[in-house]
C-alpha cells in the first residue's frame, strides 16, 4: 500500500486500494492507512500521507515544501485550450509556420508555442 501511494500522482481511495488488494479486508485496508499515516505523522518523516479528494496521498511535509521546489518543477496539469488548438493545427497542417497558426488561431500563439516546445510536446523542425 505505501508504494502504491508514493507511486500515485493522484489520490487513491480505499475503494480502489481494496479492489486492487482483494486479498486485504476493507478493515485491513484501513487499519494499513491508519498505520501509515501515524508512522508519517512523525517527525522524522519529510512526507505525509493525507486524505484529500476522497483518497489518500504521499506528498511532502508543508515544513520542506521550498527545499523542494528548489530541486522540482511543479508539473502542469494538462495541456490548455490554446495548447490542444495550436496542437491541431500543428498535426493538421504540418509542416505550418508560427504566422500561419497566428491566423488561423485569431490571435499571438508565442507563448503557447513555447510551452509545448518546453513539454516537448512537439519539436521544431528548424532545431534540426
Amino acid at each position: 500500500m505505501e508504494a502504491i501511494l508514493f507511486s500515485s500522482a493522484k489520490p487513491v481511495s480505499a475503494r480502489k486500494l481494496h479492489k486492487g488488494l482483494a486479498e486485504f479486508t476493507a478493515d485491513d485496508i484501513t487499519a494499513a492507512i491508519q498505520g501509515l499515516t501515524e508512522k508519517y505523522r512523525s517527525p522524522e518523516h519529510a512526507v505525509e500521507i493525507v486524505e484529500v479528494s476522497g483518497g489518500y496521498q504521499m506528498r511532502t511535509k508543508v515544513a520542506y515544501r521550498e527545499q523542494v521546489r528548489k530541486f522540482v518543477r511543479e508539473k502542469e496539469s494538462g495541456l490548455t485550450r490554446p495548447m490542444l488548438e495550436t496542437l491541431a493545427l500543428v498535426a493538421y497542417r504540418q509542416p505550418v509556420a508560427k504566422r500561419d497558426i497566428d491566423n488561423l488561431r485569431g490571435v499571438d500563439s508565442a507563448r503557447t508555442i513555447k510551452q509545448l516546445l518546453d513539454r516537448k510536446a512537439y519539436r521544431d523542425s528548424r532545431a534540426q
